[in-house]
């Protein structure tokens, strides 16, 4: 119920500290695959888009599993994932390579 009330209340998630919003980008393919397709697509999707563009240590959470997440979505909005991945080569420090070495994974 938690996850379904921050869904549909994303700004809220900016009130959470980085470290937890960095744990739940670590965890939100496992969230996905226990919610399913369609809970994941109208509560998840959201959040997830947020943590895209949050600091890269929740960034990094998102991409590293990035095709657990993607793969449990519907063709056509894993499709319209393609053209933001161009995003993660813009980070908040570009000295961050740990950050720069998932991204080449």
């Amino acid at each position: 119920h938690h996850w379904v009330f921050l869904g549909s209340n994303v700004s809220l998630l900016s009130f959470l500290q980085w470290k937890v919003r960095r744990t739940l980008a670590f965890s939100i393919h496992e969230l996905a695959l226990i919610l399913g397709d369609q809970l994941t697509a109208a509560d998840l999707v959201p959040i997830f888009n947020g943590f895209l563009k949050d600091l890269d240590e929740v960034r990094v959470g998102v991409l590293k599993h990035l095709y657990h997440f993607l793969k449990l979505l519907h063709q056509d909005t894993r499709r319209k994932y393609l053209y933001q991945l161009q995003e993660f080569l813009v980070t908040d420090n570009s000295r961050n390579w740990r950050f720069r070495s998932e991204l080449a994974e």
